[in-house]
């Protein structure tokens, strides 16, 4: 009989709404608040992957550059009969060196005068070095170069002076195993792609597929600054979460640093959100049917 007057039919919604708005408001806000806190866990999860790659890379440069100089120190490039003494003396370095043969894709040793001799696989001819390079090399450091491919990684060149003292005689240069420096893709976390880009020029270095490649260096390009670490990027009619941060390589390496990204699918990276969402959904319509019962 209540339900049969207007005034008991508004009385009723009054009581329904009064009810159901502060359930309703909580639940948005709950469920704003724990989507973003779930979108956050991903990028924090992307960004310690993104470190703990860039980590890895700078290990990899070093151990490369540790193996250069010991094979290069004392080289007596002047008294040698021929490049060949040379090469033997270089090779019975290598030998006592157990990381050398997966480390070097080539090894070359380049003197100003034109010579040049591939100690291992084909070597990459450097000179002429920038003024800046040789000054570097002078002061007993290496320098990191790389060439861009016309498909797959980029090669990565590490040099270093014969003798320090006097740079302009003579460098040996190591071409670095693309396997040894970028790792296998199969020990890489699941479903996560790294892309590697020249801080400089976006120059890719190295990234699985080129398409995505242009779409990580347009998104990190656009960026205002490079401590904005986290975008989204689109491939197709898929999008990408993604973080990213800077290898510093211009003390040791006179580069200007290396950007690493870690990207992950968004329906993989947000997989919890909407499992979350699944499950809200049906709490919430599942206390509201309590609220109407009461």
């Amino acid at each position: 009989r209540v339900l049969s007057s207007k005034v008991g039919r508004r009385m009723f919604l009054f009581f329904v709404l009064s009810a159901l708005t502060p359930i309703l408001f909580l639940a948005v806000l709950y469920f704003t608040s724990v989507t973003n806190l779930l979108r956050d866990q991903a990028y924090a999860q992307l960004d310690s992957m993104a470190k703990s790659y860039r980590t890895t890379l700078y290990e990899r440069l070093l151990l490369v550059d540790e193996l250069l100089r010991s094979s290069t120190a004392g080289l007596d490039t002047a008294n040698a009969r021929g490049m060949a003494p040379l090469r033997a003396q270089i090779l019975s370095r290598l030998g006592a060196l157990s990381p050398g043969e997966r480390t070097f894709r080539s090894l070359n040793l380049e003197l100003p005068s034109g010579q040049s001799m591939s100690v291992i696989g084909q070597g990459v001819a450097v000179y002429p070095l920038s003024p800046d390079a040789l000054i570097h090399l002078g002061k007993g450091e290496p320098v990191l170069l790389f060439r861009p491919a016309a498909e797959g990684a980029a090669r990565i060149l590490v040099v270093r002076a014969l003798d320090p003292r006097t740079p302009e005689q003579g460098v040996m240069t190591a071409e670095v195993n693309p396997s040894f420096l970028w790792g296998d893709r199969q020990d890489m976390p699941y479903n996560t792609m790294f892309c590697v880009l020249s801080a400089g020029s976006y120059q890719p270095l190295y990234c699985p597929a080129p398409q995505q490649a242009g779409s990580i260096r347009e998104a990190i390009a656009a960026s205002t600054a490079l401590s904005k670490i986290q975008f989204v990027w689109r491939s197709g009619d898929d999008d990408y979460l993604a973080s990213f941060g800077e290898i510093f390589l211009r003390a040791k390496f006179s580069e200007s640093g290396w950007l690493v990204a870690a990207s992950q699918d968004e329906d993989v990276a947000l997989g919890p959100v909407k499992t979350f969402n699944e499950l809200f959904v049906g709490a919430l319509a599942l206390s509201l049917l309590i609220a109407l019962l009461l």
